[in-house]
């Protein structure tokens, strides 16, 4: 008896993302992430993950606010 090629039907293949700077990688599907998220616009500075990040770069506490000195830097 031939094996069938044809896939699953409930086979999904998606590309996901995740952070680095994370302690734990969470898989983000890449269609979950909008133009609205911190992420992928200039709203990552107000992330902690980004924010203690910097802090240890700089070798200081993770600041309360404010602007990141190098803009366009990420971690």
């Amino acid at each position: 008896m031939a094996e069938s090629l044809e896939p699953c039907p409930f086979l999904v293949e998606i590309t996901e993302a995740y952070c680095g700077g994370s302690p734990r990688k969470k898989l983000i599907p890449l269609e979950r992430m909008s133009e609205g998220s911190p992420c992928t616009g200039e709203g990552y500075r107000e992330c902690p993950v980004y924010r203690e990040l910097r802090a240890r770069e700089r070798g200081a506490a993770p600041e309360g606010g404010g602007e990141d000195p190098q803009p366009g830097r990420g971690p």
